[in-house]
């Protein structure tokens, strides 16, 4: 008998060991989650600054000592432009004017702010709009309708 109590009396007190080892494991995970969250609005907080520093100086001629950083959002932004353009182009999509949405090309009213639609004939960002012809623009099938 005196066995069994010491068998009993051992798994109780391994019991109550692994029920404590499992509390701190658990504080440590809720501490830990904690910390990671604090983390994640430092993070946050961090990328608003650089977000207002770069808006303060994007356009600056003043060389800053983040200036190779700035350069690098410039062409990643206009990198990201491009591709934006060509998944319209793709799409068949257009920027509304009013709003800036992306909206379907066949549209008279921009779905999200109402704004009349105005056919886009080039791209502006074209450096020779001058060589479309209105033939490019209107074909000519379409331009000889009276005959």
């Amino acid at each position: 008998m005196a066995f069994f109590e010491s068998l009993s009396e051992a798994l109780t007190t391994k019991g109550k060991e692994a029920a404590e080892a499992a509390k701190r494991v658990a504080e440590i995970a809720n501490l830990k989650g904690q910390i990671s969250g604090i983390e994640t609005e430092i993070k946050k907080n961090y990328r608003k600054i650089g977000e207002a520093y770069y808006e303060a100086y994007k356009d600056s001629e003043v060389v800053c000592e983040f200036e190779e950083q700035v350069q690098s959002i410039r062409d990643a932004k206009r990198a990201v432009e491009e591709l934006e353009k060509r998944i319209r182009d793709l799409k068949g999509d257009i920027k509304c004017q009013s709003c800036q949405s992306l909206i379907p090309a066949d549209c008279a009213f921009c779905p999200k702010c109402g704004a009349k639609v105005e056919p886009e004939f080039f791209d502006i960002d074209d450096e020779n709009p001058d060589e479309y012809t209105e033939d490019f623009i209107v074909p000519e099938e379409e331009s000889n309708t009276e005959e």
